[in-house]
This record gives structure tokens, C-alpha cells and sequence, in this order.
């Protein structure tokens, strides 16, 4: 929980500072993307059970563009799956940097660091955990029109140093991962 203030802070100077910044002449200024799809949740840890699970996953991205082949921005990724009579829910928010290796085709890499949360409960208890957020992915954009683009995106979201808690207990260390992939609409 001590992480939840310092990096949401982080995150949102982050998501701010590009479009209070003048762009670049090559720049294009702000970006927005959204993106939806599927996704595999796995949180590790010694009273974790299965093999993790599927669910839906989306992806909200904003930023400005400061150079053809650099965007800074945040990102705010959430999964969730009801299984078994149990909800589970992975939300990730992190300042993002996507870079563009090349000018002449349209692919990005991308990473962050933030903050993460997981969430699991049932109709009477729920498990709980807030710690550091890492993302890495990747993505192609194809340009439909002037300044709109469909993205594919697949990405790998984790968490470090997780605390499992029920009732503020801690229960034990935990780890979790996301992979997911999706597809979306981006304006640029």
C-alpha cells in the first residue's frame, strides 16, 4: 500500500508532463489509443492454486508524441474473469514510453513502470495486493485514415514485491502476470 500514492503521483506527472511540453516539429502532439481483448492471469505464490486464468482484457493509452519514433504517455491496463463463483480483477497503471525502431514500418516496443493491483473475493472474503507495476509489449499500427490507426498489441504486465492480504493480514508473497493480446483503435 506505501507504493499506491508515490507511483499514482508518478504516474500521473507522467501522463501530463507530454502534453504540457511543446512537441517536437516532427511531433505529432497528443495520442490516444484503447484496446480490447484476451488475456491470462497467473499470480504465483505458495496458497495460490491453478495454472492461472483467461479473461478480458482492456487497454487505455494517452500521451503526447515528442519525435517520430518516440511517444510518452500512461497507460492503464485492466483484466478481469469470474470463475468458479470467485471475481478476479489485475489492474495496472503506469507512465509508458513506446518507441518506434523504424520510421518506414509501423511496429513499437513499449514498456513502464507503476503500480499494480489484484483483486480476488468471493461472496464473503477477498484477497487483495497493491505493489510496483512493470509492462513490456509491443504492437503494429495500421493508418486507416488521416490521423486514425487499428493497433494490434500483445504485452506482458507483472507485479513485484506483492504482499497477498486478507482482512490488512498479510498472507504471503505473491507474484502476478498478465500476457494478453488485443487489437484496438488509435487516433493520432
Amino acid at each position: 500500500m506505501r507504493f499506491v500514492i508515490p507511483f499514482s503521483i508518478a504516474a500521473g506527472i507522467a501522463c501530463a508532463v507530454p502534453n504540457l511540453l511543446p512537441a517536437q516539429e516532427t511531433g505529432g502532439g497528443f495520442w490516444a489509443g484503447i484496446t480490447v481483448g484476451a488475456g491470462r492471469q497467473r499470480s504465483t505464490c505458495d496458497i495460490c492454486a491453478g495454472d492461472g486464468n483467461g479473461g478480458w482484457t482492456l487497454r487505455l493509452a494517452a500521451g503526447g508524441t515528442r519525435s517520430p519514433k518516440l511517444r510518452l504517455g500512461g497507460e492503464l491496463q485492466a483484466w478481469s474473469d469470474r470463475t468458479e463463483e470467485l471475481d478476479s480483477r489485475f489492474v495496472l497503471i503506469a507512465p509508458t514510453a513506446y518507441w518506434r525502431p523504424s520510421s518506414k514500418v509501423p511496429y513499437f516496443l513499449m514498456a513502464g513502470v507503476g503500480v499494480a493491483s489484484f483483486r480476488v473475493a468471493d461472496s464473503t472474503e477477498a484477497l487483495t495486493s497493491t505493489s510496483i507495476g512493470v509492462t513490456i509489449g509491443g504492437g503494429y499500427e495500421l493508418s486507416v485514415a488521416d490521423h486514425w490507426a487499428i493497433t494490434a498489441y500483445a504485452g506482458f504486465s507483472g507485479s513485484l514485491f506483492a504482499n497477498l492480504t486478507l482482512d490488512r493480514t498479510n498472507i504471503a508473497n505473491v507474484r502476478h502476470t498478465l500476457l494478453q493480446i488485443g487489437i484496438g483503435v488509435m487516433r493520432k
